[in-house]
């Protein structure tokens, strides 16, 4: 073989390796593209699924205001109700026992 036979194939020695490592960065895109085109695709399938929760927590919404909010504030006005004759009875207690010490003159 003659020298410029040898750098020949040594030029196409170095061609080859570097078409198999185009090939593999053009297999390493093409994989990222599909990748990127299922996601693109399953876009619209991914937005109505998010929408109907998003309509459920509307809903679920409306059902809390409606049903649970005037119940909840039924039992407010009933727990304070039910503090105030609590406090009644025990600030009458207190009194009462005030008033017999300070009658009785047990007060020190």
């Amino acid at each position: 073989m003659t020298a410029k036979q040898n750098d020949r194939r040594k030029f196409d020695i170095e061609l080859v390796e570097r078409l198999i490592i185009l090939d593999e960065r053009q297999q390493t895109v093409l994989k990222h593209l599909e990748k990127i085109n299922g996601t693109i695709a399953d876009y619209s399938v991914t937005k109505e699924k998010i929408n109907n929760v998003c309509k459920d927590i509307d809903s679920i919404n409306v059902d809390l205001d409606t049903n649970i909010k005037p119940k909840l504030t039924k039992f407010e006005i009933k727990l304070y109700t039910i503090a105030a004759i609590v406090g009644l009875i025990t600030g009458g207690i207190g009194s009462g026992i005030g008033a017999a010490i300070v009658r009785f003159g047990l007060g020190g």
